[in-house]
């Protein structure tokens, strides 16, 4: 029906999933009344939950057989990642750990398909909300993947300075196999 009153696009791709796009002005409208009605932030929380479990669902898998169907699934969602990491920004420190986990998840995403600025851009904002003094294999992770983004991109040193950083971290946890992957 929304459809029907050219309120809402349909795209129903060959090879993919179909896929809904809402007006612009249709947008910016439902946006003001969602504000008005107080239940805004509870939105944003579970569509960061919901885009965070697909992108820690995905992660595992971008290597496997179905590698390209996640690698696909993950950059048909890219805005929808790219506004989970602007959600936790609107209250820094209270949404670390999400934009932690997030970007642990889509490091290797964005290193196979290229998005090395951006993935060097959120794990850097990620990595500078953290407690430098935490010692997690998140941290561990997420100091890895920017250590891989500032390398492919001739970031020699600063890649160096974060895999030892991860490395540190990894021997304070006796994380063997993480040591020995920074």
């Amino acid at each position: 029906m929304l459809v029907d009153s050219s309120l809402l696009r349909l795209d129903e791709p060959p090879d993919g999933e179909a896929r809904f796009w809402m007006l612009e002005t249709i947008r910016e409208y439902a946006l003001e009344r969602l504000a008005e009605s107080g239940e805004a932030d509870a939105l944003k929380a579970r569509h960061a939950a919901m885009f965070l479990a697909l992108a820690e669902e995905a992660e595992p898998q971008l290597r496997g057989a179905d590698g390209e169907t996640w690698l696909k699934r993950l950059e048909a969602e890219h805005d929808n990642l790219r506004a989970v990491f602007e959600w936790t920004r609107e209250t820094p420190g209270a949404r670390g750990e999400t934009a932690l986990r997030l970007g642990c998840a889509l490091w290797k995403f964005w290193h196979i398909r290229g998005h090395l600025s951006e993935g060097q851009r959120q794990l850097a904002d990620v990595l500078t909300r953290l407690d430098t003094q935490a010692a997690s294999q998140r941290r561990a992770r997420a100091l890895q993947g920017a250590g891989v983004m500032a390398y492919l991109q001739g970031g020699y040193a600063e890649a160096r300075r974060l895999w030892e950083a991860g490395q540190a971290v990894c021997v304070a946890l006796g994380d063997q196999r993480g040591s020995a992957d920074a």
